[in-house]
């Protein structure tokens, strides 16, 4: 949110942010309350959870632009994401090159856009090297969470793991560890978004870096040419794929 400031400065705007307390409703049209209080011209969604934006649209007639949300239908609102299902498929290519036949897939929570738009493509991509049918396990996005899953994946493991974050994956490495077992050699992992701390963890951690500073600038550029009667639009800047020790790297 505070790279959506930073941009909306930078071409002359001023951002006003409102937070979530609580996932639901009320507190939706709470925030957008908030923000018509300053008159705003439009509003930019830091998008995670379906549910979000339809509220958002029900509570303010404005130019809306969601970030992160390219799995939505598309004609309600402009959206501006990376490509998850590239990201997703040229990471899978990679982890399919060094050998690996059975990806097992942590995914993030229900009904967030990023979690079920990064399961989907796992899906089609197993189907499309008829690879051995991996596992899907379920987290919350926390390092704590990817913990218990490697725990458990640990008694039954694949070849690879394709975590939807970098922060789960940090976990799975950690229990790998914990069970006695060698990353990548017993086991290769691989995350998503490309957080700093990845490059730092033992061994390194191969991911897919989104560019977010790039996400909230074109955002803001949205918003703005919305304001000026340019129509709804989709936007997917493509992600990088950084190849590090994790996977053989």
């Amino acid at each position: 949110m505070w790279n959506v400031e930073k941009a909306a400065g930078e071409q002359g705007y001023l951002a006003k942010i409102s937070l979530l307390k609580n996932n639901n409703d009320n507190d939706v049209q709470r925030a957008v309350g908030k923000l018509l209080e300053y008159d705003v011209s439009a509003i930019i969604v830091l998008s995670t959870e379906t549910w979000i934006e339809p509220v958002v649209r029900m509570a303010a007639d404005l130019p809306l632009v969601s970030i992160g949300s390219s799995s939505a239908q598309e004609g309600q609102f402009s959206v501006v994401d990376t490509d998850q299902q590239q990201g997703v498929r040229t990471l899978l290519d990679h982890l399919v090159a060094q050998g690996a036949r059975r990806i097992d897939h942590l995914s993030g929570p229900h009904g967030w856009y990023s979690s079920e738009a990064r399961l989907e493509e796992w899906m089609q991509a197993s189907s499309r090297y008829a690879l051995t049918a991996g596992r899907v396990y379920r987290g919350d996005w926390s390092e704590e969470s990817g913990y218990r899953v490697g725990l458990d994946m640990a008694d039954d493991l694949p070849d690879a793991v394709f975590s939807a974050n970098d922060q789960m994956a940090i976990g799975l490495i950690r229990a790998f560890c914990d069970r006695g077992l060698r990353v990548p050699d017993d086991v290769m992992v691989a995350g998503f978004d490309g957080v700093p701390m990845g490059a730092y963890t033992i061994p390194s951690l191969t991911t897919v870096q989104q560019d977010f500073d790039a996400l909230s600038s074109r955002a803001v550029s949205c918003a703005i040419d919305m304001i000026h009667g340019a129509s709804i639009k989709k936007l997917l800047m493509q992600p990088r794929l950084i190849i590090r020790e994790s996977t053989r790297g």
